[in-house]
C-alpha cells in the first residue's frame, strides 16, 4: 500500500510537469509567432513606405 501511495503522487507530478511543459511550449511558440508576425508586418510596412517614397521621389 505504501509503495503505491509513494508511486502515485510521483506519477501525478510527472504528468503535471509534462502538461506544464507542453503548455509552456505552446505558449512560447504562440508568443514567438505573434512577435514574428508583428515584426514581419512592421517590416512589410517599412518596405511599403520606402517603396511609396521611392515612387514619389522621381515624380
Amino acid at each position: 500500500m505504501t509503495v503505491i501511495k509513494i508511486k502515485e503522487p510521483q506519477r501525478g507530478y510527472i504528468n503535471i510537469a509534462k502538461g506544464n511543459a507542453l503548455g509552456l511550449g505552446l505558449l512560447l511558440t504562440y508568443i514567438f509567432r505573434v512577435i514574428w508576425t508583428t515584426d514581419f508586418e512592421g517590416h512589410k510596412m517599412l518596405r511599403r513606405q520606402k517603396y511609396s517614397e521611392a515612387k514619389l521621389l522621381p515624380t
